[in-house]
């Protein structure tokens, strides 16, 4: 199983358990290759987490991420195909589209995905990330979920 990170749930989890508890394992999650993100969390985070410590974590991790780079042809793809992923109203690019491309990019029958996010429910003007995976048929679960499910 390898879990696929977006911007808010990575804060979530930062938010959930004191740092000095989670943060080693964490990292060892993602030196081994269980848990990613892509690239473009990095930026929505930079816009909206300055100064946290997920922000810190995120960027001290990125050059043991596995396949961080999401090709800009892949997140079209998913734009094309899940148009009200973003919203419209605003100018501020997110990552969403990154994180479905990359687990589309990262999954197979035998190594799943399972993103992890925080992008649940009914959004005015735009559809959830919890919406696209279960349209795309990839698991998604909470930070809460995901702390869980890897002992944290």
């Amino acid at each position: 199983m390898i879990y696929v990170l977006e911007a808010r749930a990575v804060a979530e989890v930062f938010a959930l358990r004191p740092v000095n508890n989670i943060l080693d394992h964490l990292t060892d999650l993602v030196t081994g290759g269980s848990v990613t993100f892509a690239n473009d969390v990095i930026a929505d985070m930079r816009q909206s987490y300055d100064g946290d410590h997920s922000l810190t974590w995120t960027v001290a991790v990125k050059a043991s991420l596995f396949e961080p780079a999401v090709p800009w042809t892949e997140k079209q793809d998913v734009q094309d195909a899940y148009p009200e992923l973003v919203d419209p109203n605003t100018a501020r690019e997110t990552c969403l589209p990154a994180v479905l491309a990359q687990a589309r990019r990262l999954g197979s029958p035998s190594t799943p995905c399972c993103i992890v996010t925080e992008d649940f429910g009914e959004k005015p003007g735009r559809m959830s990330l919890a919406a696209a995976c279960a349209a795309e048929g990839i698991r998604c679960i909470s930070a809460a979920d995901f702390l869980d499910e890897v002992g944290l």
